[in-house]
């Protein structure tokens, strides 16, 4: 584990430019869609992969599979799956599909994408770790709009009056969801979500995607006793020009035009 002032020693802006681009490719070389929501939590994925995850002791519940590209590439970036399993992606009998598989890696035991599942088996699994007395924390990918499924609030209940203080959600909060915008659904965005989080007992930090050195900081700072909740301000399909930050980048499918004209603007 790092601590909070490491993090220009993983971070490299030559290294996320490259992942970014194989992104972008794989998306069009795939045609799936989804780009959006796997561009805006791409940061949040280098990070952790380059040195607040461990492998040896964490477990990772991909819960908004649906944007799974991200997690495929820095998992090739790492070398835990192959150039070859990434090359044949989304093809027929290929290992890697447009949502995770079971047993992906060894510390991603759960099949994901089902929205508002992965809060709670990451509560199980954090809680599995406590009983066994062993060491390592459960880190839980998920949506903002996914956070309006009961399932999730239920999750955070158990958690925390469990005291799974090894256990961190990290919420991808780029304001749209399948159908619309999460504020224009559910009335709030990141602050009222923060806010709810905080009255439910969670440990609640907010930072920009962006902003290495604070996602740093809150990804790897825990309040003993509380579960910890990370929200992440982020902009879905950052770099995609017109489909940035719009409903139509959940959707788009990249083709030759897009890629060429994608670009890191950070």
């Amino acid at each position: 584990m790092l601590h909070n002032s490491d993090w220009e020693e993983i971070y490299s802006r030559e290294e996320y430019c490259n992942l970014y681009r194989r992104l972008i490719e794989l998306h069009r070389d795939t045609g799936a869609v989804h780009a959006g929501g796997s561009i805006s939590i791409l940061p949040v994925m280098y990070l952790l992969f380059s040195g607040l995850f461990s492998e040896d002791n964490d477990m990772l519940v991909f819960s908004k599979g649906h944007t799974v590209f991200a997690l495929y590439c820095v998992l090739a970036m790492r070398g835990f799956i192959s150039e070859e399993d990434l090359m044949n992606c989304c093809k027929d009998g290929a290992r890697l599909g447009a949502h995770p598989p079971k047993n992906l890696v060894p510390f991603a035991p759960f099949a994901t994408g089902s929205l508002g599942h992965g809060a709670s088996l990451s509560a199980g699994l954090a809680l599995g770790l406590k009983l066994h007395d062993r060491a390592g924390r459960v880190y839980c990918i998920c949506g903002d709009g996914e956070f309006q499924e009961g399932s999730c609030w239920e999750a955070v209940t158990f958690s925390v009056r469990h005291k799974l203080d090894n256990m961190t959600i990290i919420i991808d909060c780029n304001g749209w969801q399948g159908f619309g915008s999460v504020y224009d659904t559910a009335g709030y965005g990141v602050d009222g979500l923060a806010s709810r989080l905080s009255a439910f007992g969670a440990d609640v930090k907010t930072c920009n995607v962006h902003d290495w050195e604070a996602l740093c900081s809150c990804i790897s700072s825990n309040s003993s006793g509380k579960l910890s909740a990370v929200l992440v301000s982020s902009v879905k399909g950052e770099g995609l020009g017109i489909y940035e930050n719009t409903l139509a980048s959940h959707y788009i499918k990249i083709d030759d035009s897009i890629a060429e004209k994608a670009g890191i603007i950070f």
